[in-house]
């Protein structure tokens, strides 16, 4: 892939996912290391923990743009309020996900190894180490609004949207609610992780 200079302030795609990871690192460390006697989080506090995680999610991802992609042909037929409400479940996954994948992280190590930059798209590579796996975790950005944006993200080679697009291709022909959507984008994560070879822990709401 071709690098291209960077004009203006425009933060890198690597810094980009970097500071993604880190913000919500510190975000589920400081909801852990609650002082002696206050108990367990409350409530409030998860609330609180998720959208802080939601937000970074939203600056971070693009999510309408995946949205469309796992869609795929079906995205057209739906009406603006169906496409609103899957851009929403999809936003809220991400946000599990990342939540799950970090709370993880303390099982792995895990390594920025590249960043490819072409025109208005560029690949940020990771390489994740555990005792027994070794595995690739790339970043499919595009630049939008001036900023970087995921709108994929590749497992050993396996793309998650086009897991998802697969798993909705079927579904997306019937009338489907919040639960079955839900309960699709799950299963599309673990057919993108078992393909890939690295079987992922599921997210909690």
């Amino acid at each position: 892939m071709a690098v291209s200079a960077f004009k203006g302030h425009v933060t890198s795609p690597g810094a980009v996912v970097k500071s993604a990871m880190t913000r919500v690192t510190t975000i589920l460390k400081s909801a852990r290391s609650r002082p002696p006697g206050q108990g367990a989080l409350t409530r409030q506090d998860l609330q609180r923990v998720h959208g802080e995680i939601r937000r970074v999610a939203n600056e971070v991802f693009d999510t309408e743009q995946m949205a469309r992609g796992m869609l795929s042909r079906h995205w057209a037929t739906r009406t603006p309020a169906q496409q609103g409400e899957f851009v929403r479940l999809s936003a809220d996954f991400l946000e599990r996900s990342c939540a799950s994948h970090v709370t993880e992280s303390w099982r792995v190590t895990i390594l920025q190894v590249g960043e490819g930059i072409d025109g208005n798209f560029a690949m940020v590579t990771w390489r994740i180490f555990t005792l027994r796996t070794l595995a690739l975790l790339v970043y499919r950005l595009h630049l939008k609004n001036g900023r970087w944006k995921i709108y994929d993200v590749l497992l050993n080679g396996e793309s998650f949207v086009a897991a998802c697009r697969s798993q909705f291709d079927h579904a997306m022909s019937r009338p489907s609610d919040v639960a079955s959507i839900q309960a699709g984008l799950t299963e599309a994560l673990h057919r993108w992780s078992r393909a890939a070879g690295l079987e992922l822990s599921s997210t909690s709401p």
